[in-house]
């Protein structure tokens, strides 16, 4: 088998795509540093062929080989077996809970891909068919992996045998030897056939017996050359028995300083953490120090950002009393005049409310000195009437009685025209004083009536005492706004007048912790550049300090390791070089 070309991708630590084109080389070596990818351009080849990878084992699954965090892989490889070219590729995919793996075998054919196989087993059972050999064979005879070479060394003597007949070519003696020996064996059947027949039945002519011996004796002239070789074969295999045995000691060495040595980068790496951890603990009082002022100095700056947020909040809420109280001052301002003509109608109102009563006291009066004329009135036309009757009555007794009589009554007339005349006068003082009097009430009423009016359109039908009352809880009501938005005000100024005292001290206390933090991040900076570190490689290498003394004894114990196994390593392969020369 010629290899071409092998392509892969997301295999093991080839997680991009990568092409190597073998068809321009006839001769080649992958060679590389230890982790360098070598095995797993090998193990791509094993795993595009037969499925599987030798280090994994026979049951490999591709998620063991694809490379970490990716869900999918590819490897494709072309080669040759003589003048007929092959393709082979197999692509793996993550599906969730379940895996999808396809596979496919082409044969270039007229430079075109022709599809042979396209199940997994198929494909796998007709590379066999091609190559001649499986998985196990091609991986002890072609391919010996990684770390398994030991299993070829370590195999049943008879099968190792085997396999160096193959390796050295020597089966094909082994196979001529076989034949002769299978003809001889027949010959020599045939020929005592031939001697039973002659016996029983009729002699052969003497050309057929002189035909067969000639067989018989080119055969056993044969058989001495081709055991002869067979001798000479097994001499040499069993000198190549006791290279293989020093060879395999040689290579279990090798392996063994091969395993050692991948570890060299790691101890390597080693040496450097704790000569860094070394250097760490040099500048870790230093790094204390400033963790300390950089604690502080965060204490520090929060606290004046706390400060500078209570202020603001203070200065807000200073704000909004100082317009609270302006707004009320505006409105004492605004509703002052409103103030004043209540008062100045309160006041009228109590004038009218004087002369209300004072023309409602006269009135009553003046209605009970109309009553009393009223009376008067009634008393003098009821006397009047009487004194009119009288005089009639009077004036008829005249008449009729005699002349002496007449004389004592014409006297008692007169005195009764006196008396009804006296009486019509002062009928007629009293009718004019009731006059006088009625027009005194109705001009007393007429008074009252506007008074009422005026007063009812000054207090809406309330009393001067409500009224009094509603201006003085009114007034009372702002006089206890304003003192509450100025106490408010007072207070906010007050506390306005605390943080802004707090915010200095606060500044002034996180500015010096902030020169403080300076100085030693100026030193800090210095003694990282020094000590060739950066801050988070000193915290690495400071949080290592407790492997320190595991260190040192891993450093010890892999250097007289490896002292050990490398003098063994150069004794064995010199002599496994001298027995290949002799």
């Amino acid at each position: 088998m010629r290899s071409l070309e092998l392509e892969l991708e997301n295999f093991t630590s080839f997680r991009s795509r990568q092409t190597l084109d073998f068809s321009k080389l006839d001769l080649f070596a992958i060679t590389g540093p230890t982790g360098a990818g070598k095995t797993s351009l090998l193990d791509a080849i094993t795993f595009a062929l037969y499925g599987n990878v030798p280090r994994f084992g026979k049951n490999a699954k591709a998620s063991q080989i694809v490379s970490q965090c990716r869900d999918n892989l590819k490897v494709s490889f072309r080669f040759e077996v003589p003048e007929v070219e092959y393709r082979v590729t197999r692509t793996w995919y993550n599906c969730g809970k379940t895996a999808k793996n396809d596979v496919v075998l082409e044969k270039l054919n007229h430079d075109k891909w022709e599809k042979l196989e396209i199940k997994e087993k198929a494909v796998t059972k007709r590379v066999e068919e091609i190559l001649g050999m499986d998985f196990k064979k091609f991986t002890r005879i072609i391919l010996l992996p990684q770390g398994k070479l030991d299993r070829f060394i370590k195999g049943r003597k008879d099968k190792r045998r085997a396999i160096l007949r193959k390796l050295a070519g020597f089966e094909v003696f082994e196979r001529t030897r076989k034949q002769a020996s299978e003809k001889a064996k027949i010959f020599r059947g045939k020929y005592k056939i031939l001697e039973n027949q002659q016996n029983d039945l009729e002699i052969p002519s003497d050309s057929e017996i002189t035909e067969k011996k000639q067989n018989l004796i080119a055969i056993e002239k044969e058989t001495p050359l081709l055991t002869e070789k067979v001798l000479k074969a097994q001499q040499e295999l069993d000198r190549a028995e006791k290279l293989f045995e020093n060879i395999k000691r040689l290579s279990q060495l090798q392996n063994d300083l091969s395993k050692l040595c991948v570890k060299d980068r790691e101890i390597e790496n080693l040496i450097l953490q704790l000569q860094q951890v070394q250097a760490a603990d040099q500048i870790k009082d230093n790094y204390a120090l400033l963790k300390a002022a950089r604690d502080e100095d965060k204490k520090a700056q929060a606290a004046v950002i706390s400060v500078e947020k209570y202020l603001n909040q203070a200065q807000q809420e200073l704000e909004k009393h100082k317009q609270k109280l302006e707004q009320i001052k505006v409105h004492q301002q605004k509703i002052a005049p409103q103030i004043k003509i209540r008062e100045e109608a309160l006041k009228s109102a109590e004038n009218y409310e004087q002369q209300r009563q004072q023309y409602q006291g006269k009135l009553e009066r003046n209605k009970k000195n109309q009553s009393t004329r009223q009376e008067n009135l009634f008393k003098l036309e009821k006397s009047l009437e009487q004194t009119e009757i009288k005089l009639q009555d009077t004036q008829k007794q005249a008449e009729k009685a005699e002349l002496a009589k007449k004389k004592d009554l014409a006297a008692i007339f007169i005195q009764a025209e006196q008396i009804l005349e006296a009486d019509r006068n002062a009928h007629k003082t009293a009718l004019l004083e009731y006059y006088d009097v009625n027009q005194e009430v109705e001009r007393r009423e007429k008074q009252l009536q506007e008074v009422e009016i005026k007063l009812h359109e000054l207090t809406g039908g309330k009393t001067c005492a409500d009224l009094k009352a509603e201006l003085e809880k009114d007034k009372q009501k702002l006089e206890k706004q304003l003192q509450k938005a100025n106490e408010s005000y007072q207070v906010a100024d007050k506390t306005v007048i605390q943080y802004e005292t707090k915010d200095k001290e606060a500044s002034k206390s996180a500015e010096e912790t902030a020169i403080r933090k300076s100085e030693l991040e100026q030193n800090w900076q210095a003694a990282l550049v020094s000590s060739e570190f950066t801050e988070e490689s000193f915290k690495h290498a400071l949080d290592n300090s407790k492997h320190q003394k595991t260190w040192q004894k891993q450093i010890a114990d892999y250097n007289n390791q490896k002292v050990k196994l490398e003098v063994a390593y150069f004794w064995m392969r010199d002599l496994v070089l001298w027995m290949e020369k002799h």
